[in-house]
């Protein structure tokens, strides 16, 4: 077991380390809502759909600057506000107590050069913000995984069941699907939460 890393990779290049006190805010699942309407079914029937949608994520850093001296301490303050205070999006690795990665493109939207929370001669606490448009974490470099094929000429009521090593009920990373074709009306199934999914037309 190691202990967590917060690193801050900036648009050119460098990494930073992040050192925080007290507990992340907005590391875990997506911001979400419900988009309801109604559709048309039939002639003169209507049905409610509800869908989930996903918003741009802000998360916080309770962000420690701690040096040996003030001098020293400046110095690193001026080199993070620096590093900070452009509007292009880096990312944000996180490393957990388990060893496990995931990164997160995102900017800094404010906070650092903004609100010291507590100050003294050799070290300072303050809270960094950063926002994400894409809410979604990342592995860190990509894996693939090539499940069986449907034999070519099969026709209804094929079934595969995949499992993704390492993602539990509540995944903190998502998997990309790619499916070739030809097929239709392809569904998924998730086997733990009972969600369905259905693409219904040809691929």
């Amino acid at each position: 077991m190691t202990s967590e890393l917060l690193e801050w990779f900036t648009p050119g290049g460098d990494i930073i380390e992040l050192k925080h006190l007290s507990k992340l805010v907005g590391f875990h699942g997506p911001p979400r809502r419900r988009n309801r309407e109604r559709q048309p079914v039939g002639i003169a029937g209507t049905r409610r759909v509800s869908k989930p949608l996903y918003d741009a994520r802000t998360m916080t850093v309770p962000l420690l600057v701690q040096e040996t001296s003030r001098a020293n301490r400046l110095t690193t303050t001026r080199s993070l506000a620096a590093a900070f205070s452009t509007d292009d999006e880096g990312k944000l690795r996180f490393t957990q107590g388990d060893s496990s990665q995931r990164e997160i493109s995102c900017y800094v939207s404010g906070g650092f050069d903004e609100d010291v929370v507590d100050e003294m001669p050799t070290w300072l606490t303050t809270a960094l913000e950063l926002r994400a448009t894409d809410p979604f974490w990342y592995d860190i470099a990509d894996s693939t995984m090539v499940t069986e094929t449907i034999p070519s000429g099969s026709t209804a009521n094929q079934n595969l069941t995949v499992n993704i090593p390492g993602v539990d009920a509540a995944p903190t990373t998502w998997p990309v699907w790619t499916i070739n074709g030809n097929c239709e009306r392809v569904g998924m199934t998730n086997n733990t939460t009972g969600q369905v999914w259905l693409f219904d037309t040809a691929i």
